[in-house]
């Protein structure tokens, strides 16, 4: 696992971060008659690490796709289009809001700041109010504002698997 020792300041606990392991779509989550659920199956949110729900939510649909399979004697294959339509949207668009906060940080944090519709936005999302797949319906309805950004020659940073796989002390790789 790929992780970033940052520096300590004199008087101060140490840093240690990981990257979290979040499912690439289409990623197999039933194998035979087992399913993989919550952070074993990657499902958590990258852009505040919450998992707790997504552990919950998978495995209760989970327990209805073993449910319904038993009665067949078949593999609980239900599971994973149910995660696919259940749960993977949220989760990719937290990956959407993570990788605008990554590439423009200081946009993101400028945009939080002094615009008060984009601060209550994230206050709903982050409270639970609203579901992150509605970030990439906020994009598509503002391809301008997608435009603009991409017009300032500045481009998405890479992604974790995309990064360096070496370690470079007191520093972030990437």
């Amino acid at each position: 696992m790929q992780h970033w020792r940052l520096p300590v300041p004199p008087g101060k606990l140490r840093y240690l971060a990981h990257m979290l392991p979040t499912r690439v779509p289409d990623t197999p989550l039933v194998h035979g008659r087992a399913c993989v659920v919550g952070d074993a199956a990657g499902l958590l949110e990258p852009f505040t690490g919450e998992g707790i729900y997504y552990a919950l939510r998978s495995a209760h649909l989970a327990a209805e796709a073993l449910i319904a399979a038993s009665v067949h004697d078949t593999s609980p294959v239900a599971y994973g289009t149910a995660v696919d339509a259940e749960i993977m949207p949220d989760l990719l668009g937290a990956r959407d809001l993570q990788q605008v906060f990554d590439a423009w940080p200081g946009l993101f944090h400028l945009l939080v700041r002094r615009h008060g519709r984009s601060w209550h936005a994230l206050a709903k999302l982050l409270r639970g109010e609203r579901g992150f797949r509605e970030v990439a319906q906020v994009l598509r309805r503002h391809p301008f504002l997608v435009r603009a950004i991409l017009a300032t020659g500045h481009h998405p940073a890479p992604s974790p698997v995309q990064r360096s796989h070496q370690h470079k002390p007191g520093a972030l790789n990437g």
